[in-house]
């Protein structure tokens, strides 16, 4: 444990093989970097799959199960890290 995080290095929440949005984030980042039709894909290419993602998780929200509501805002969640990931590599 160091006395700066309080932390043991083997339950650190920021490494990614302890925190599951970061591996998350890590899979996008490796889908991005392999998958040439990925790297060609935009923000505003995503809207239409962003839209029926926040749709389908209102609905779940709405009157799904909890398991339908999880799905959604995984499926969300892949939505979100998708554009970060876009907006990672954007210059300003």
């Amino acid at each position: 444990m160091t006395e700066m995080d309080g932390q043991s290095g083997d339950t650190d929440p920021l490494r990614s093989d302890t925190d599951p949005l970061r591996g998350a984030a890590k899979v996008m980042h490796a889908v991005r970097e392999r998958c040439v039709w990925t790297q060609r894909i935009t923000h505003r290419d995503l809207v239409p799959y962003l839209i029926e993602e926040s749709a389908e998780l209102v609905d779940a929200v709405e009157t799904g199960s909890r398991a339908d509501l999880r799905e959604e805002l995984g499926d969300l969640l892949w939505q979100v890290l998708f554009h970060a990931e876009i907006a990672s590599r954007d210059a300003d």
